[in-house]
C-alpha cells in the first residue's frame, strides 16, 4: 500500500507540473466548459449536447464558471494520480518503479494531462476496470465501464472485455447483470440523443479520411511508442496479473483502437493520435506481463543489445513509408503552446 500510495503522490507531482503554467483549451475543451457554464446556468444538460457523453461537463460543472479552469487542472492532477497509483496495483513490489516511470514520462500520457479533455478521468476509469477484474469484483468492473462510457463513448469496449474475463472466472451468472449494469448508462444516453437531435452520438459530419489514411495515422502513433514500451516490457517481464486480467486489457486495447480508427474515417473526428489513442498506453505496457508480446527478458550476457535492437527497431521502423499523420487531414495538429490559454476565460468573467 506504501508504494502505491508514493506512485500515486509522483503522478500528481508530475501532473502539477504539467499543468502548472495553465491548462490549454482546444476545440473540445471550449465546448466541454461552455456545456459546463449551461449546466450551472440550466440547472441541466443542455438540450443539444449530443456529440460527446455527459460525464466530463458534469465534472466539470462542479464549480463555478470562474473556477473552471483551475478545477480542470485539479481533474487532470487527480486523474494521473489514480492512473499511476492502479497501475502500481497491477505490478509486483520490485517492479512498480517502472510502470509509474512510465506514466509519468511517457508522452501519450503526458499530452492529454495539460488540456481540458476526457482522456485523463477515461484513462484513469479503465486502470480502475483492470483492478476491478484483477480482484474479481464484477461490480467494480461494472462500475468502471459505466462511467467509461459516459466519458468517453469509446469506453462501451469494456463491455466485452468484462464479459470475457467473467467467462473465464467462471462467474457467468454475472454476466448478464454486468453487460446490463455497464452498457445501460450508456444505452440511455444515446436513447436520450436519438430522441433529441436524431443521431445516437449527436449530429456528425462525414469525414475527410479514408480508412487507410486512419489505419496508417493509428499505426504511425503506436509504432511511435515502440522504444518506450519495449523498455517497460524489458524492465517488468512479469507482473502479477491475472489470467483474466490480461485477456480484458488485450480485448479493451484492440476495440479502443478498432473503434478509433473507425471513427476517424467515417466522422470529422480527430486523427488517431496521441490524443485519441493514450488511454491504451498504460494497458498497453501493462500486457507485456500478460506474455503477449514475444519480447525476451533481459537476462545474462547481450541484454544490452537486445534492448538497444528493438528500441532502434522501432525507431527505424516509424522511418517507414507509411503516411505520417501530419500528412492527414489534421484538426489536432496545433502545438499546446499556440493553443489560447484562459487564466481567466473571457467568456466567464461576467458571471
Amino acid at each position: 500500500m506504501r508504494s502505491v500510495m508514493l506512485a500515486a503522490a509522483a503522478g500528481a507531482l508530475a501532473a502539477l507540473l504539467i499543468v502548472s503554467d495553465g491548462v490549454a483549451v482546444s476545440w473540445d475543451g471550449e465546448a466541454y466548459l461552455a456545456a459546463a457554464r449551461a449546466i450551472r446556468e440550466m440547472g441541466g444538460i443542455p438540450r443539444d449536447w449530443a456529440s460527446y457523453p455527459p460525464l466530463h461537463p458534469l465534472l466539470l460543472a462542479a464549480v463555478p464558471p470562474a473556477s473552471m479552469l483551475t478545477w480542470a487542472s485539479a481533474l487532470n492532477v487527480l486523474a494521473l494520480a489514480i492512473t499511476a497509483g492502479l497501475a502500481a496495483a497491477l505490478m509486483p513490489a520490485g517492479r512498480r518503479g517502472m510502470i509509474v516511470a512510465l506514466v509519468i514520462v511517457g508522452g501519450a500520457v503526458r499530452h492529454v494531462q495539460g488540456y481540458v479533455l476526457a482522456e485523463s478521468v477515461f484513462g484513469a476509469l479503465v486502470l480502475a476496470f483492470a483492478v476491478g477484474v484483477q480482484r474479481r469484483s464484477w461490480a467494480m468492473m461494472m462500475v468502471a465501464a459505466a462511467l467509461a462510457s459516459l466519458q468517453r463513448y469509446v469506453g462501451v469496449a469494456l463491455v466485452p472485455a468484462g464479459m470475457a474475463a467473467l467467462w473465464m472466472m467462471h462467474h457467468r451468472r454475472a454476466i448478464p447483470a454486468f453487460a446490463v449494469g455497464a452498457a445501460a448508462p450508456a444505452a440511455l444516453w444515446m436513447a436520450r440523443n436519438l430522441a433529441t437531435v436524431g443521431a445516437p452520438m449527436g449530429v456528425r459530419v462525414a469525414g475527410e479520411m479514408s480508412l487507410d489514411m486512419s489505419v496508417q495515422a493509428a499505426l504511425d502513433t503506436l509504432i511511435g511508442w515502440l522504444p518506450m514500451l519495449i523498455v517497460a516490457w524489458q524492465g517488468a517481464p512479469r507482473a502479477r496479473l491475472t489470467r483474466e486480467a490480461r485477456l480484458a486489457l488485450a480485448i479493451y486495447c484492440a476495440g479502443h483502437v478498432a473503434l478509433v480508427i473507425v471513427g476517424g474515417a467515417t466522422t470529422n473526428l480527430d486523427v488517431p493520435g496521441d490524443r485519441l489513442l493514450a488511454p491504451i498506453f498504460v494497458p498497453a505496457a501493462c500486457c507485456r506481463a500478460a506474455d503477449l508480446t514475444p519480447c525476451p527478458p533481459l537476462r545474462g550476457r547481450g541484454g544490452k543489445e537486445v534492448v538497444f535492437c528493438q528500441v532502434w527497431g522501432g525507431v527505424t521502423c516509424k522511418r517507414l513509408n507509411l503516411k505520417k499523420a501530419t500528412e492527414c487531414p489534421i484538426r489536432w495538429s496545433m502545438p499546446r503552446s499556440t493553443h489560447p490559454r484562459w487564466s481567466a476565460p473571457r467568456a466567464y468573467r461576467a458571471a
